[in-house]
Formats: C-alpha cells, sequence, structure tokens
C-alpha cells in the first residue's frame, strides 16, 4: 500500500508538468478513488502460510489490517482525494481455490475464511463511519459491499443461469490462478459465461458484470 501511495505522488509530478498546479488539484479532487485491499492477506498470508496465523488470532489481525487500512486512507487524503470507494471482502471461503484448501472431500465452503471477511467487512465499515465523522478528515469514503452478492452467486448462481459454481474456467478449476491460466500452457473452458468463477480466484466477465449492477 505505501507502494500504491509512492505510484500516486509520481503521477501527481507527471501531471503537474502537463497541466500545472492548479488543474492537477482540480482533476485530483474530482476524481474517485477505488480500493481494494485485505482478501489476499487473509486468503493467502493468513491461511496459507505459517507467518501471521501463529502471532495472531482473526480478531487481532482485522485490527492490525485495519491500521493499515486508516493509514492508507488518510493519507490518501492528505494527497487530496476527495472521494473514494472501498471494497469490503468477498466470502473468500467460497472461491474455488479456498474450497480445494480448506472445504474437506465435498469442497465447501470454508466457514473460518468467511468468519474472517464478515468480521472484516463489519469493523471496515465502523471506520469508514468513524473517518466521515471526522471533520479533520476532508474525503467521503463510500463502502462497497460484494459479500452478499458473491456468496450468492457461489452457492445459488444457478438462479442466475450458471451451471459451475465451483470451479474456475481454467485447467482443473481447482487450484490454478493468474498466470497459470496462461492458454499457452493451460486449456481454458469453451463455456465460460456458464461459470462464476475464471480461474480459481476471479470471477468470470458476466459474473463481474452482475457485481458492479449490484454496487451501482
Amino acid at each position: 500500500m505505501d507502494q500504491e501511495l509512492e505510484f500516486f505522488d509520481e503521477y501527481r509530478r507527471r501531471l503537474v508538468g502537463i497541466v500545472g498546479e492548479a488543474e492537477t488539484r482540480r482533476i485530483i479532487a474530482g476524481a474517485f478513488f477505488f480500493v481494494v485491499t485485505g482478501t489476499d492477506d487473509f486468503a493467502n498470508t493468513y491461511f496459507m502460510t505459517p507467518y501471521r496465523a501463529g502471532d495472531y488470532d482473526i480478531p487481532a489481525y482485522v485490527d492490525l489490517l485495519l491500521v493499515g487500512a486508516e493509514a492508507f486512507l488518510r493519507n490518501t487524503s492528505a494527497r487530496g482525494a476527495r472521494k473514494m470507494g472501498f471494497t469490503g471482502m468477498p466470502p473468500i471461503g467460497c472461491v474455488p481455490s479456498q474450497r480445494t484448501i480448506g472445504g474437506g472431500p465435498r469442497r465447501r465452503c470454508e466457514a473460518r475464511r468467511n468468519y474472517a471477511a464478515l468480521m472484516y467487512n463489519k469493523a471496515l465499515q465502523q471506520l469508514i463511519d468513524r473517518l466521515n465523522a471526522d471533520p479533520t478528515f476532508h474525503t467521503l469514503v463510500v463502502y462497497f459491499d460484494i459479500y452478499d452478492i458473491i456468496e450468492e452467486l457461489a452457492v445459488h448462481g444457478d438462479r442466475w443461469g450458471f451451471t459451475e459454481l465451483t470451479h474456475g474456467c481454467c485447467g482443473s478449476g481447482l487450484i490454478e490462478v493468474t498466470m497459470l491460466c496462461d492458454t499457452r500452457y493451460m486449456g481454458v473452458c469453451d463455456d465460460v459465461d456458464k461459470h462464476v468463477f475464471f480461474d480459481s480466484y476471479h470471477p468470470t466477465q458476466r459474473a463481474y458484470e452482475i457485481i458492479v449492477d449490484h454496487i451501482f
């Protein structure tokens, strides 16, 4: 997240060089900032490596993530951002890779991961409410809930016309993600619009369209 701020500072310097300081302030103040963080911290760092779970229980790890989130929001606000959307966590226990790793032989949604996501989302909303009520914080932050809609698609996707809810479209659909879905090395399904997930972690374009409609 610190690197994101460095990228933002570099963008601002370049923008000043193109349009000047006053227009740069106007552009940034009128821009909409979209923040997504936390999911990988739990799904990968906390549940799949030994580096955090030994030192933090889930509530303590949520607190740790929220300290970073608040610092990021305040630092971005101080740089001139005035409108921000912050996306909560999805039901990470229901994405294909987490079903494979933690869902047992029947690959059910893994309850502990979903519990962590719900706890994080509740704490995040409380943080956002507190910041919006702070007269020294000059940015409007809006919380985007994606948990319920993704859970709906992952569990009851047949209601939306999906026929494959628990496997990704590429490879085996059980564990492959991002670069492992390169079509030079890995087969991709023909009926992608019938899948909720493209790889074992990310939704398909059709699922994203439904998610974005829900956000709006």
